[in-house]
């Protein structure tokens, strides 16, 4: 009992750790493609100084369907909506931590589906994203296989709690 007790304290604090770490890696990931996209629009205005801005607009609408002040808030807004999706799941994990005390089972159940569906997500949005911290997913992926099964195992010795 003492051994299975520490398996989902151990379960837990990975839900939680998951949860801390998408809050730290959301923000330091916004603050970088911030800083990029920041790089990438002082680029392309050093490239179109000097051209009319109706002249500019016309280029670019006809290109990607977006005037320039368009472009820029699209990209400045896909840097922001990338924060409050890591900040939303970040609260997603905290969650699933706090509903671990309990239903181990289901909360592990659910935040291993969630974690591998934003990763399937990403590599469908991105296909370069799956290589990119691919140690760190193999260990939050392990460990979370670990506390779905220490979930499954106190659910068939004491039964299920809602």
């Amino acid at each position: 009992r003492a051994d299975h007790e520490a398996k989902l304290g151990t379960a837990r604090k990975w839900l939680l750790w998951v949860s801390i770490l998408t809050v730290v890696s959301g923000i330091g990931f916004y603050f970088i493609q911030s800083a990029q996209t920041e790089r990438e629009i002082q680029k392309a205005e050093r490239q179109m100084a000097g051209t009319p801005p109706a002249q500019r607009d016309a280029q670019l609408k006809a290109a990607i369907g977006m005037t320039w002040e368009e472009a820029v808030a699209h990209d400045r807004g896909q840097v922001s909506l990338m924060l409050f999706v890591n900040l939303g799941l970040a609260a997603a994990y905290f969650v699933l931590w706090i509903w671990a005390a309990r239903n181990a089972f289901g909360a592990s159940l659910t935040a291993l589906i969630l974690f591998g569906s934003v990763i399937v997500v990403s590599a469908i949005l991105e296909p370069a994203s799956l290589a990119q911290g691919w140690l760190v997913k193999i260990f939050f992926t392990a460990a979370l296989f670990k506390a779905v099964s220490s979930g499954y195992r106190e659910r068939k010795l004491y039964g299920a709690r809602s």
